[in-house]
């Protein structure tokens, strides 16, 4: 009896953050004569956080901006929290929009850039006080409440942007490409304030948008991979990445091998959708430099590189027609040289079958 009232709230909890997320229907953008988004649909629960990959005109930001209000929509409708705001003002969506080049006003100090939205609001001094103290600990800028953007590194003014918008308490926080303009280092530590950000705010619900897959992998609950104006998939990292539906997909969560076609036949019986036009591919991560996994091949190493923490070798699989392997390891047992002799082996279960769309 208690484990099925547990169910049953459960059940209730899931589809109050149903309820209370996301929803876009069939969404089409146009400017003039070029669509931009072609019918997309999209739904984020409550406290999700969602990340729009792809490259480049695919038309991500568009999205973002429409959800936001910035841009109107030709047709189709955006829902949050159960209500329709596709006409209603950006100003009254309860959205915090975390530019790319973080729009601080240059003439405000840090503290008084994170106070502005609480002012417009006339909110109280004393709350807007406590609330600007409590996100500027949050982003570890206390003792940079003083200075103006031009004094502040490109991490520090990232930091203000993301205060200004936690400060507003918004129920949706949009990002558009925020850590695109910072090098590796501080793309990868704010990356992981993001994170920590997503704890102190379970119920927010994140919507990020960018073309960098690390990125979204390390971000997301799930991904909306896009291309020329649509979703081509929509799941967990996980899901795209191991079982992607198209060889668009597949290609861009992560690099590929294509399995010789003499193998592809050991293959076929294992999965039912074998038989749709497509191709046999593997992860290099999955191949290992040895002869010691089901599925053998001999060959001869063609190039090294060594990445720090992990060696790619690419060989060319002797009887494959001109076929090359690529094998990433964090680990050899041999250093490899090219024209070395060696043989690849990998599993069958680690092999995919992806439709070539």
């Amino acid at each position: 009896m208690l484990m099925a009232s547990k169910a049953a709230l459960q059940e209730t909890d899931d589809l109050t953050k149903e309820a209370d997320g996301v929803v876009v229907d069939s969404l089409s953008v146009s400017y003039r004569a070029n669509v931009v988004l072609k019918d997309v649909s999209l739904h984020v629960k409550r406290g999700e956080a969602i990340t729009l990959l792809g490259n480049s005109g695919c038309g991500k930001t568009t999205l973002l901006r429409a959800i936001a209000g910035f841009v109107s929509p030709s047709r189709g409708r955006i829902q949050m929290a159960a209500r329709d705001i596709t006409n209603v003002p950006s100003h009254r969506r309860d959205i915090g929009f975390l530019h790319q080049q973080y729009a601080l006003f240059p003439h405000l100090t840090v503290e008084q850039n994170v106070r502005f939205g609480l002012r417009e609001r006339r909110v109280p001094k004393d709350v807007a006080e406590a609330k600007t103290d409590r996100v500027l600990s949050m982003v570890r800028l206390e003792g940079a409440r003083a200075k103006y953007p031009s004094e502040l590194s490109g991490g520090m003014q990232q930091r203000v942007a993301l205060a200004r918008c936690l400060v507003l308490e918004p129920k949706v926080l949009l990002l558009d490409e925020p850590l695109s303009a910072l090098d590796a280092n501080l793309r990868m530590e704010l990356r992981h304030e993001l994170k920590e950000m997503r704890r102190r705010f379970p119920d927010m619900t994140m919507i990020y948008v960018t073309h960098d897959r690390d990125e979204a992998m390390t971000f997301s609950d799930k991904i909306a991979v896009m291309r020329n104006g649509v979703i081509e998939q929509f799941g967990s990292p996980s899901d795209l990445y191991d079982h992607p539906e198209n060889g668009f997909v597949a290609r861009f969560l992560g690099e590929l091998n294509e399995i010789p076609n003499e193998i592809t036949q050991r293959l076929a019986h294992r999965q039912s959708n074998s038989s749709q036009v497509g191709q046999w591919y593997i992860r290099p991560e999955r191949v290992v430099l040895s002869d010691e996994l089901d599925i053998s091949l001999p060959g001869v190493v063609k190039a090294v590189e060594w990445l720090g923490g992990t060696h790619r070798v690419q060989v060319e699989v002797m009887g494959g027609q001109g076929s090359t392997m690529t094998v990433t390891s964090t680990r050899l047992r041999e250093d490899p040289y090219v024209g070395k002799q060696i043989a690849i082996s990998f599993c069958p279960e680690d092999c995919m079958h992806v439709s070539c769309k």
